[in-house]
C-alpha cells in the first residue's frame, strides 16, 4: 500500500496542472506558455515520484531522512515558483504534499526502527491521523457542498482536486487502522532471532527451546504434536520411536522423547507468560491424550506477531 503514495503524491500535482492548463471553467487562465515551459512542468511530477519512491525503499534511518528531506525541499521551491509565476492553484498542493508525507513518514516508521516506546507513541499519532482524517473530509465536504449549491465558480477544476483529495483521505484512514494496529506489542523476525519489541527471546531459551518455539511459530496447523517435533529434530529413529511409543501408549516416564518437550514446553510456556506475549495449552483435556493431540501457541490480545519474510 504504500508504494501506492509516490504515485498519488505525482497524480495529484498533474491534476492540477491539467487543470491550470485546460482551464474547464473558463475563469482565470494561465496564459501563453512555450514549449519549454511545458517541459519544466513535467519536473515536479517526476522529482515527487522518484523521491518518494526512493525514500519508500530505503529502510535505513539516516538514508530515509535524507530522501525525505530533499524531497520536500525540491517540492517547496517547485510550488513557490509554479503559484508565483504561472497560476495560484499551484498552491492548492502544499496541503496535499504535506498530507501524503505524513502518511509516508507513518507508514515506514516501523521499518526504520524510530520508535522506541511504541504503545504510547501509536496511541497518539493513531489519535492525530484520525483527527487530521476528520478535519480533511469535513474540508472536502465544505468543497462538495459549496459545489452542490453553485457557490464555487471553478466547480470542474474543484471536482478535479476533490477527487484526488477523497484519495488522500482514503489513505489517512489506512494508516489510522495501521497505528492502531501498532498499539499492540509486536513479536517478529530479525536476523533469525525471535524480539518482542526490542527483547531477543532466544537470547534466555537454550537451542532446542528455540527450536521448538520456531516449530510452534512456523507451524501452518492449529497445534503441533509430540512426533511433529520430534521428526523436525532431524533425528533419523524419531518417527519408528513414536510409533512404537502412542502404539503401546507409553507415559512421560517411559518415553525420554515426551517427557524433555514436555519439560522444554513447561519452560516456554512461563517465559511467554513472564513477557506477556501469550501461552502454550494442552489440545485435550486429558493428560494421557496430550501426546496425541499436542500443543496449541495462543498469543494474547494485545501482541502483533510478524512472520518472517519468505
Amino acid at each position: 500500500m504504500i508504494f501506492f503514495i509516490p504515485f498519488l503524491s505525482a497524480l495529484s500535482y498533474l491534476v492540477i496542472e491539467v487543470m491550470v492548463i485546460l482551464n474547464p471553467s473558463a475563469t482565470n487562465p494561465l496564459g501563453a506558455i512555450s514549449i519549454f515551459d511545458y517541459i519544466f512542468f513535467v519536473l515536479p511530477v517526476l522529482t515527487v515520484f522518484f523521491m518518494q519512491y526512493a525514500a519508500v525503499k530505503q529502510n535505513e534511518k539516516k538514508k530515509f531522512f535524507v530522501l525525505f528531506i530533499i524531497q520536500l525541499i525540491a517540492m517547496a521551491i517547485y510550488i513557490i515558483l509554479f503559484g508565483s509565476f504561472y497560476h495560484r492553484d499551484f498552491y492548492t498542493y502544499v496541503a496535499q504534499i504535506i498530507l501524503l508525507n505524513f502518511v509516508l513518514v507513518l507508514l515506514k516508521l516501523d521499518d526504520i526502527t524510530v520508535v522506541r516506546n511504541r504503545k504510547s507513541v501509536y496511541l497518539f499519532l493513531s489519535v492525530g491521523s484520525l483527527t487530521l482524517f476528520i478535519l480533511w473530509m469535513i474540508w472536502i465536504m465544505m468543497m462538495a457542498y459549496a459545489i452542490v449549491i453553485r457557490k464555487e465558480p471553478r466547480w470542474i477544476e474543484s471536482i478535479g482536486y476533490n477527487s484526488v483529495n477523497l484519495f488522500i483521505g482514503f489513505f489517512m484512514l489506512f494508516s489510522v487502522v495501521i497505528m492502531w494496529h501498532r498499539v499492540r506489542k509486536r513479536l517478529y523476525f530479525k536476523d533469525q532471532n525471535l524480539y518482542i519489541e526490542d527483547i531477543n527471546i532466544f537470547e534466555v531459551l537454550s537451542v532446542q527451546e528455540s527450536q521448538i518455539l520456531k516449530a510452534f511459530l512456523f507451524n501452518k496447523r492449529t497445534s503441533i504434536t509430540c512426533m511433529e517435533l520430534n521428526v523436525s529434530s532431524g533425528d533419523s529413529k524419531a518417527e519408528d520411536l513414536c510409533f512404537n511409543c502412542i502404539k503401546k501408549d507409553w507415559t512421560s516416564t517411559s518415553c525420554t522423547y515426551y517427557k524433555n518437550y514436555k519439560n522444554k514446553i513447561a519452560r516456554i510456556k512461563k517465559y511467554l507468560e513472564l513477557l506477556q506475549i501469550g501461552t502454550i495449552v494442552s489440545v485435550s483435556d486429558n493428560p494421557r491424550k496430550i501426546k496425541e493431540s499436542g500443543w496449541r501457541l495462543r498469543f494474547f490480545d494485545d501482541i502483533s506477531y510478524q512472520p518472517p519474510r519468505q
